[in-house]
């Protein structure tokens, strides 16, 4: 018997035990749960301007011509563009081997910068569209649902705005790249970003009405 109660209390210990240990587990996570969550809601504004600034200011060079930037400034903002321009999303395409044409490169890259947005934003709605269906499906109280329902369309919605403020900067800029031509000596013009593309072509005409619908889109539409 004696050793029947030793059994019984050391079981009794170390069930106490779990769930004291548990219990403060589940304390400790909550509250690293909440310092992350408090953390991340102070970086979050703070990392929304430095990407839109960066966005922004790589691009000075391309832009402003007329002044004369130090080798190293123009070389570390080629490659913040590479980065937070989506640039080097377009790179690892190779767009010329595509097609056996050495001309007329910035539609693809325009058509990537704009379109590519719109598609993945189309994509999460269908995913928010089959999550929520799921819910629904899944919960049988009404309150439940709506409750669910909530978090879901919050985290959603954070997902949307801050996908659109980081391709807000290089979906403009290529939309508004696309009427900045460069007129030559032999009457003949090309976009000013990429001189393997002529302005004023029958295709460029074409693809006229896609870049102000674009402009449309996220210039204003955002």
């Amino acid at each position: 018997y004696v050793i029947h109660i030793c059994i019984a209390v050391g079981i009794s210990i170390c069930i106490i035990m779990g769930v004291l240990v548990r219990k403060f587990m589940h304390q400790y996570y909550e509250d690293k749960i909440d310092a992350i969550n408090i953390w991340y809601i102070e970086l979050k504004a703070k990392l929304k301007i430095l990407v839109v600034f960066e966005q922004v200011a790589s691009r000075f060079p391309q832009m402003l011509t007329t002044i004369k930037y130090p080798y190293l400034y123009i070389r570390f903002s080629h490659i913040i563009s590479e980065i937070f321009s989506f640039q080097f999303l377009v790179s690892v395409v190779p767009f010329e081997c595509l097609h056996d044409s050495k001309k007329d490169h910035f539609y693809h890259v325009l058509f990537v910068k704009t379109a590519g947005p719109i598609i993945v934003v189309a994509l999460g709605a269908l995913c928010y569209a089959a999550k929520r269906y799921w819910l629904k499906m899944q919960c049988t109280d009404v309150a439940e649902f709506e409750r669910h329902k909530k978090i879901l369309h919050g985290k959603f919605m954070e997902a949307l705005l801050v996908f659109t403020y980081v391709v807000f900067v290089p979906s403009s800029m290529v939309a508004f790249a696309f009427f900045n031509c460069d007129k030559l000596s032999n009457s003949s013009a090309y976009l000013r970003i990429d001189y393997s593309t002529e302005c004023y072509t029958n295709r460029w005409t074409l693809y006229l009405i896609y870049a102000v619908a674009m402009i449309l889109v996220f210039p204003i539409g955002i």
